[in-house]
């Protein structure tokens, strides 16, 4: 209930999966899913496709309050790349 929660009110977030991929990303606008269905859409930092992410994927999320600029351009680097980072980020 507490993904749902987030993903409802976030625009970017903090996803952390359970094979503990790290993805910053903006959650879509009407993103927020009746209850019968078990996933959301983002986009993540970076890059011009969606995601589809399946709730039961989610180990945490959290919505992204602050970035600084060249933490955030790196970030978007790097998931442009497809490169998602492993283990848990300090953001």
């Amino acid at each position: 209930m507490m993904i749902r929660a987030v993903v409802g009110i976030a625009h970017e977030v903090r996803i952390q999966l359970h094979d503990a991929k790290v993805i910053f990303a903006s959650v879509l606008a009407g993103a927020d899913p009746p209850t019968e269905i078990q996933a959301f859409v983002v986009r993540p930092w970076g890059r011009k496709t969606t995601m589809t992410i399946k709730f039961a994927e989610v180990s945490r999320i959290a919505p992204v309050k602050t970035m600084d600029w060249q933490t955030q351009r790196t970030i978007s680097a790097a998931q442009m790349a497809g490169v998602f980072a492993a283990g848990r980020l300090a953001h």
